[in-house]
């Protein structure tokens, strides 16, 4: 009786395959954890804080001097968020789709990897595309200053720079996002991130 050794010899192939894996897995997780953020904004909490601010503004005297931090703008921080939340997300998908076309040409990869690996960066360039169509869309809109979006397999997540943003303009976003993704209103959610 003959018994087969285990070739336990680690190629290329599986160091690209854990490597897109982890990440993946990263890319998910930062994803999920945004999207459970304390700064989630709905319809509701807009229409609560506009009828907060329409009681300070009676109670308050126009003219009246207010103590302003200028070291703290919250506003800028917003727009730093999303700058480098959209340099990040482009890197990582440059690094997925590089990745899938260097595995994608090894020779080590019966055909049906190889049409996985294709199928993988397809969808990739597909989900990329339509994130890239929901922030043009909404800025051509005006809507906001700038945002940037992710998408899941179930969810879209928005992250938009605007001071203030009415619930007409996140229902106009939230049309925007189930339109390009052909998801529900409920599964689209708008964070405010100034």
């Amino acid at each position: 009786m003959k018994i087969k050794k285990l070739n336990l010899i680690i190629g290329k192939r599986q160091i690209v395959i854990v490597a897109l894996l982890i990440t993946l897995s990263i890319a998910a997780f930062l994803n999920w954890q945004f999207a459970t953020g304390e700064q989630a904004i709905t319809v509701m909490d807009i229409d609560e804080k506009t009828k907060k601010e329409d009681e300070n503004s009676k109670s308050r005297n126009y003219g009246e001097a207010e103590l302003v931090n200028k070291n703290e703008n919250k506003f800028q921080k917003g727009r730093n968020y999303i700058k480098q939340a959209k340099l990040d997300r482009n890197s990582s998908y440059d690094e997925a789709i590089e990745n899938n076309n260097k595995l994608s040409s090894s020779q080590n990869l019966t055909q049906e990897e190889r049409d996985k690996v294709i199928e993988q960066s397809i969808n990739l360039t597909e989900k990329r595309n339509q994130e890239d169509s929901i922030e043009n869309q909404i800025k051509n809109k005006k809507l906001v200053e700038d945002c940037i979006a992710f998408i899941d397999e179930n969810r879209v997540n928005i992250f938009v720079e605007t001071k203030n943003l009415s619930p007409e303009e996140v229902t106009q976003i939230k049309d925007i996002a189930c339109g390009v993704t052909n998801f529900s209103a409920s599964n689209v959610v708008v964070t405010q991130t100034s």
